[in-house]
């Protein structure tokens, strides 16, 4: 089977416009990170949800807890579909309580 995305001189998709769809999908999933910064924060997050006496979680719940943790870590802001849960984490970041939480500047992780 031939190579459907074919890359030129400057690094630009040749056949994106023939498969748009499978150039998107290609880009998004076959993309490689220059670092292993992102996956060792990610088993970091991962081995903070998983400490020991939690072994009950399930692996949805898992999963949730870990991306919300990777989000709120990396600053994403949720949507104008979910302001309230914005507005929630907002006032949660605000509270002195939580300071240990917070990302501070030059911190990896």
């Amino acid at each position: 089977m031939g190579t459907l995305l074919i890359y030129n001189n400057e690094n630009n998709v040749i056949h994106h416009k023939d498969f748009p769809v499978l150039g998107s999908l290609a880009r998004d999933y076959l993309a490689c990170p220059a670092s292993s910064a992102t996956v060792e924060q990610t088993f970091s997050a991962a081995a903070q949800v998983c400490a020991s006496g939690r072994s009950g979680l399930a692996i949805r719940t898992i999963k949730h807890c870990i991306s919300s943790h990777m989000w709120l870590w990396n600053g994403v802001e949720m949507c104008e579909t979910f302001k309230d849960c914005q507005d929630a984490i907002n006032a949660a970041h605000d509270h002195p309580k939580f300071d240990k939480y917070k990302k501070r500047p030059g911190q990896k992780h």
